[in-house]
């Protein structure tokens, strides 16, 4: 099943407003905030320092909360067409390289393999770095919440003519194909649930919206139960 984000170029979207799954998302990062806070004053009551454990999941929920903020912001300024969009010569390789060894070393224990693949030692593109990092973020987050333990998610980047692919491939459950129809449109209180449980259902929509910025083309290919390729060309 193949989903491009420019068929989607005159489709009206919903206007972004908080819905019950980004409340959801930010609820849950709240409560797991205060909830590490509470063992970490727990033990400082009893003289003990706070585990690196319990500092850990502080953090954890911190980063939570601080993407769904991010995101919501991200997502009403696409909305209005006033997203802050700054394109410099930029290395994709490097980029590329260094983001996925930070998604790789924050998902370890998750048993999830993340490598980077490509046969170009630099690779230099007129790009916003910021909105790219923000987009393969997302494309990260949307992998990791379709995989488990023992499935991979790989990313590669290769030049072809003019053009450069960035590919984001996993042997996840994949995504059905009714799924895909709405897939890059701003989530309603009508968002499936299933795709909800690992965030706030801005993330594609983002993506797509970056994409668009940089007058690229944004693909989906999946299956469920066949894994999900996502392509992004510059």
């Amino acid at each position: 099943v193949l989903f491009r984000s420019d068929f989607v170029n005159d489709r009206k979207t919903p206007s972004l407003r908080i819905n019950r799954h980004m409340i959801s998302s930010l609820r849950n990062s709240t409560m797991g905030i205060k909830m590490s806070a509470d063992r970490c004053v727990a033990g400082l009551e009893e003289g003990l320092l706070p585990s690196d454990k319990n500092i850990s999941v502080l953090y954890h929920y911190y980063y939570c909360l601080l993407r769904t903020i991010t995101q919501i912001d991200s997502a009403d300024l696409l909305e209005r067409g006033e997203l802050p969009f700054f394109p410099v010569n930029t290395d994709l390789v490097a980029l590329c390289s260094d983001l996925t060894n930070t998604v790789a070393q924050l998902c370890k224990e998750t048993g999830v393999n993340v490598v980077f693949s490509t046969s170009e030692k630099e690779l230099f593109a007129v790009v916003d770095p910021s909105k790219i990092e923000q987009l393969l973020l997302n494309l990260f987050a949307n992998s990791l919440s379709h995989t488990t333990a023992g499935n991979s998610v790989t990313l590669t980047l290769q030049r072809t003519g003019n053009k450069m692919i960035i590919s984001l491939d996993d042997d996840g459950c994949g995504i059905p194909q009714e799924k895909l129809v709405n897939i890059f449109c701003l989530p309603d209180d009508n968002f499936d649930d299933k795709l909800d449980q690992s965030g706030n259902g801005l993330g594609l929509y983002i993506s797509f919206g970056i994409a668009q910025l940089h007058k690229g083309v944004l693909l989906i290919e999946s299956r469920e139960n066949g894994g999900t390729r996502v392509r992004v060309m510059l």
